[in-house]
């Protein structure tokens, strides 16, 4: 009779166990099938950052570089520049972009650099910092609202 009972006993106890490992093996496998994705937004992601922003930049040899640059979803741009009071001082240049990892900064061909703000870029300096000191507002261009 007892051997009866540790057969019994055993039995229910394999049932048991298969039956958890079955369920454990379900789940893991339910959890791999679904995708993986990425919850960080960035300036990249979440702002519409691709129109027209313009300003006028500071300038030591001018009264200021007027500055219309235009990026374009298939990361392109165009870039141009009004160096003020200067004769032939207009230049347009077309080029790529690229987004930094972060999504935060673009880095034109011409190897300028910008910080994509909501409705605004601040063009960074050669280390690829906001410029700082009483300047600093100087260095954004505004967004050109869409016609």
């Amino acid at each position: 009779m007892k051997l009866r009972k540790s057969v019994v006993l055993t039995a229910l106890c394999c049932v048991g166990l298969t039956a958890c490992a079955q369920v454990t093996t379900q789940l893991s496998t339910e959890h791999k099938a679904e995708p993986a994705t990425s919850i960080a937004d960035s300036s990249k992601t979440s702002l519409d950052w691709s129109g027209t922003c313009t300003g006028t930049l500071p300038c030591a040899s001018c009264s200021g570089i007027g500055t219309e640059l235009t990026l374009e979803k298939n990361g392109k741009y165009q870039l141009r520049s009004d160096y003020q009071g200067e004769k032939g001082g207009k230049f347009t240049e077309t080029g790529t972009f690229q987004w930094n990892v972060a999504g935060n900064k673009i880095v034109l061909s011409n190897g300028h650099r910008y910080l994509a703000g909501e409705n605004q870029l601040f063009m960074l300096n050669s280390d690829g910092n906001r410029v700082q000191g009483p300047l600093a507002e100087a260095y954004r261009l505004k967004k050109i609202p869409p016609a």
